[in-house]
């Protein structure tokens, strides 16, 4: 957030959103490469099965979500997503597009937000 007020907070959600969609790849190759382990640990568990559902019905728009929204059920979604076989590509772009929704928005109130902050404080 400190690097919003002093560069444009539009580039720094950019790289942090890459940054974080990177990251995800590797929630992806574990779903990906133990499918059966995740499915025996993880299958019985209710969430695990709704996010199966989610993905299942609206795979793009399930990311999408899970990446624009701030929760820790983020990486329980690239998992599901390696583990059913869902396409890297459209995982990569669902994830980079619903991190950058979330950086740039997060950055431009803290750019904007901050600074006002400060003449209210006297800072």
């Amino acid at each position: 957030m400190g690097a919003a007020l002093v560069l444009n907070p539009i580039m720094v959600a950019l790289a942090g959103a890459t940054g974080s969609a990177v990251a995800n790849v590797a929630g992806y190759l574990i779903g990906r490469s133990s499918h059966r382990a995740v499915e025996s640990h993880l299958g019985h568990r209710r969430w695990y099965a709704r996010i199966e559902v989610w993905m299942e019905r609206r795979g793009f728009m399930t990311l999408f979500l899970f990446a624009a929204i701030p929760n820790p059920m983020f990486d329980v979604a690239g998992i599901v997503a390696g583990s059913m076989g869902y396409p890297f590509k459209r995982l990569a772009v669902a994830c980079w597009l619903g991190k950058a929704t979330n950086f740039i928005l997060l950055a431009t109130i803290a750019s904007w937000s901050i600074p006002a902050l400060g003449r209210i404080f006297g800072l």
